[in-house]
């Protein structure tokens, strides 16, 4: 009878590379900087679409007159809500727009100038796809496919 056992791990060593595993000095923060960006991006898209909800919601909630009660706890709630992704958005761009733009060799004051135009409602999509879209040549330059959130070996 043989002495291994059927559900002993394989001896053999396994490769397993993980392409983040890879990535260091100014190539990492590009790659940190444009995931804040976009993660960004989605919290703002978040927020916009919870206040278009919200806004059909409370116009439900106002049609009931006998609802007034109702109405300052539901709106309470849902503007605090509302409001703390439409702050959380530009300060994760912010920092993220600060981080991309030092790494893609920007000077320290363009980058805080592009940092503090993320709190602009229009502009911030602008610039966040003008920062990502920079992010993903340099990304492509050392050798990485990056997807929206994630990153590969090309």
């Amino acid at each position: 009878m043989s002495k291994l056992s059927p559900y002993a791990p394989p001896k053999s060593p396994l490769l397993v590379v993980d392409a983040r595993s890879e990535l260091s000095g100014p190539i990492e923060s590009v790659f940190t900087g444009r995931r804040l960006l976009m993660i960004a991006l989605v919290i703002m898209a978040i927020g916009v679409a919870a206040l278009l909800a919200l806004g059909y919601a409370g116009s439900l909630v106002f049609a009931a007159p006998q609802a007034y009660f109702i109405i300052s706890i539901f709106s309470i709630i849902s503007m605090s809500s509302v409001f703390s992704l439409f702050v959380l958005g530009p300060i994760v761009a912010i920092v993220g727009a600060f981080r991309l733009a030092g790494a893609l060799g920007h000077s320290s004051p363009a980058s805080f100038i592009l940092a503090c135009l993320m709190v602009l409602p229009a502009l911030n999509i602008v610039v966040i796809g003008w920062l990502a879209f920079r992010g993903n040549k340099a990304l492509r330059a050392s050798g990485f496919k990056a997807g929206v959130f994630g990153l590969r070996h090309a």
